[in-house]
């Protein structure tokens, strides 16, 4: 199915002028990888299946590597979300068909080992150790077509990091992405010109398409719906291309629902819909992969816009909860990192960008936030504790060390009011007081919101992402991760995912 004919099957919202009622096998919220996942794999098997996503369908025809084009097109609330704290942190959400992911590097990690152990042994997830999973992420990683980025599109900017890194004995690897023919544009946050990021409006959203099932964009649920305790569907509002509900209502019945609107907004449904809150736990456990960026100065050119933003990483750390991973941001966005303003800033930072190196520090966070409902709108709250201020500032050493000996000449470690750090007393940011306040935060994976487990007193779902309390309503997206991954989490999701959808046709007489 090429562009065209995705882009005409797919119902926009904006132009319906008239409710609409579906009837169904299948129900999904939300159209990122843990709905569209879902969606075609239910689908292939023979299932109906109606989907709806809030955003609007754009493919490779609307995007233009303009970043403030995409924020408007591409991001939830032009990406001004985030969780309120000291310091407050944005965390960009995709709000499109194809969700975060295509808003996302392509980065591509499966699930670690002991990450996966620790849900067995902690929350009592069954059938969650690496080998019952393995099928799954072979499968996701097949048909998302993820691979390893060769060398050649690694861009400057991680060479730069790399010679650092061997020379302090570190590892440098190259990422796995979900791409084919990529050619490091270093625009994969924009929506990707060269429709080679295998998103899952790419990958999944055809399939369900093709075999008769209905998607529907600019589609806002408001409520899901029960009958006789069971999970019948959900009903909402069709919005404009401004996102303003037009005042026309959808309505979609189903046997199963499938809840797959993000970690921040899957909460906040189940509490409008007053449904599956008797653990307590609906809007807890946030976790988000707190980060932040170190840039440094060469006196050579790096032009690190050239090649793939997010194609290495450094893990030598990560058992301590600390990845190291590539990055690069166009100024628009670098400068607000900067400690300077005005002719300085033009000075140190604008004048000398082909001379600025990237490179950014993820830590798995012990911290925990919440989500609460607003008026139908997510409002997260996260402060980042102790131990997580001292993995953050401890990553950002690191990464000076590694930029000093890689020849850089300045470095910038973005750390409370240490605007430019001497090569010679890096070492001192290590006898500093950590504080939260003292960096510049962003966040990319929230998680655990709805998270899984054996005990419905402590758990939102079973250990397949159905609801304890809720026949038939099944939760596909990040909130059910138990824990923060430690990794970007896109292949956990749609792995977990592909096993939800499994175990629903392996139990459908259940629902019929």
């Amino acid at each position: 199915m090429n562009r065209s004919e995705i882009r005409e099957r797919i119902i926009d919202g904006s132009g319906i002028d008239t409710d609409i009622v579906e009837k169904t096998d299948v129900a999904v919220i939300g159209s990122g990888p843990g709905g569209a996942a879902a969606a075609d794999l239910l689908s292939e098997a023979g299932l109906d299946v109606v989907l709806c996503e809030e955003g609007g369908y754009f493919d490779q025809d609307d995007f233009n590597q303009n970043f403030l084009d995409a924020v408007y097109k591409l991001y939830r609330n032009n990406s001004t979300t985030g969780v309120l704290g000291h310091p407050p942190i944005l965390i960009p959400e995709g709000q499109c068909v194809g969700g975060t992911s295509v808003i996302n590097s392509g980065t591509c990690f499966r699930t670690p080992d002991y990450v996966l152990q620790s849900w067995r042994l902690t929350a009592g997830v069954q059938e969650i150790d690496p080998k019952s999973m393995a099928p799954f992420f072979d499968e996701v990683e097949k048909r998302s077509s993820v691979s390893e980025l060769s060398r050649d599109i690694w861009g400057p900017n991680a060479l730069a990091v790399e010679r650092g890194a061997l020379e302090l004995g570190l590892s440098f690897k190259p990422m796995m992405h979900n791409a084919k023919n990529c050619r490091g544009c270093g625009t994969c946050t924009f929506g990707c010109v060269d429709n080679a990021k295998q998103t899952p409006d790419v990958v999944y959203i055809p399939g369900v398409l093709k075999r008769g099932g209905r998607v529907y964009s600019r589609a806002k649920v408001r409520r899901i719906m029960t009958h006789c305790g069971r999970a019948s569907g959900f009903e909402g509002m069709f919005c404009n291309r401004r996102g303003e509900e037009t005042g026309k209502r959808f309505r979609v019945e189903a046997r199963i629902v499938v809840l797959a609107a993000g970690a921040l907004n899957t909460p906040v449904l189940l509490k409008v819909s007053k449904l599956g809150l008797a653990s307590g736990q609906v809007g807890r456990n946030l976790s988000i992969h707190p980060a932040a960026r170190v840039m440094a100065q060469f006196e050579e050119d790096i032009q690190g816009w050239s090649g793939v933003p997010q194609g290495t990483y450094i893990d030598d750390f990560s058992k301590d909860g600390i990845l190291l991973e590539g990055i690069f941001v166009p100024p628009s966005v670098s400068a607000v990192g900067m400690p300077y303003n005005g002719q300085k800033l033009k000075d140190a930072f604008v004048h000398h960008f082909k001379n600025i190196s990237m490179y950014g520090v993820m830590i798995s966070d012990t911290s925990r936030g919440m989500v609460l409902n607003r008026r139908g709108r997510h409002l997260g709250l996260y402060q980042m504790n102790k131990i997580d201020c001292v993995r953050m500032l401890r990553g950002i050493q690191i990464l000076c060390e590694i930029y000093k000996a890689a020849g850089a000449t300045k470095i910038f470690p973005g750390v409370g009011q240490v605007k430019e750090i001497p090569l010679n007393r890096i070492g001192e940011l290590g006898n500093r007081k950590a504080k939260s306040g003292d960096f510049k935060l962003m966040a990319f994976h929230p998680l655990g919101t709805c998270r899984m487990g054996a005990d419905p007193a402590s758990s939102v779902t079973d250990s397949w992402g159905e609801s304890h309390e809720i026949p038939g309503l099944f939760i596909t997206d990040g909130s059910t991760a138990p824990s923060p991954v430690g990794v970007n989490p896109q292949i956990t999701i749609l792995a977990l995912a592909h096993r939800a959808a499994k175990h629903i046709l392996a139990e459908k007489i259940r629902y019929w």
